[in-house]
């Protein structure tokens, strides 16, 4: 999360948000820029939708194993950003 964060009354959050997924050697499972351009059915169905289109999303089925979630801003822009890890059955 990053933009949304502004109506709870962070400053400084960041305002475009992109979300990569790592698996334990360094690759990249999966990406989202804003969540509705990419996965927008599994994201929906999931009930945790994010309120500002700028946000990004993944959804995806994981083995046991070690994994990093990386936020950076669009055009190297900074700020305060939010990662959240559900598990949804």
């Amino acid at each position: 999360m990053g933009p949304s964060l502004s109506g709870a009354g962070i400053t400084g959050a960041l305002q475009d948000p992109f979300l990569e997924l790592k698996d334990a050697n360094g690759s990249t499972l999966i990406s989202n820029d804003d969540w509705q351009q990419r996965q927008r059915m599994e994201i929906s169905q999931t009930g945790l939708v994010p309120t500002d289109i700028r946000e990004s999303a993944l959804v995806i089925s994981l083995p046991n194993g070690n994994y990093t979630g990386i936020v950076c801003g669009k055009n190297d822009a900074t700020g305060i950003a939010v990662v959240e890890v559900y598990s949804v059955m």
